[in-house]
């Protein structure tokens, strides 16, 4: 039995606010649509090897749910910016929060 995607929403949409932000294009670059799914379990990630001796950059791997085209992102680049988006909110002033920004988080 051929295992699809899992949508997994929340981990989409933390993803796709990353790329939001970044000015990246969320249409896929073959078939133009915008739903993509997770390759893996919530909260895991992929891997892609770097060396025989078992070095390897955890990816989110994202899939267009449409046409299967595949694209992979560093899990690290993805998280640290969340993070930092997360820290520059907790640490501003009340009256200088963007709710709007603090809506995407």
């Amino acid at each position: 039995m051929t295992e699809h995607p899992d949508p997994q929403p929340d981990a989409i949409a933390k993803i796709t606010r990353f790329l939001l932000r970044k000015g990246a294009q969320l249409a896929c670059p073959f078939c133009g649509q915008e739903q993509w799914g997770l390759i893996g379990r919530p909260g895991e990630t992929t891997v892609m090897p770097m060396t025989t001796a078992g070095q390897h950059y955890p990816l989110y791997t994202i899939v267009c749910m449409n046409c299967g085209f595949v694209r992979s992102h560093v899990a690290s680049v993805v998280d640290d910016a969340t993070r930092e988006t997360i820290d520059n909110v907790a640490a501003a002033p009340a009256d200088a929060i963007n709710h709007e920004e603090l809506d995407t988080l």
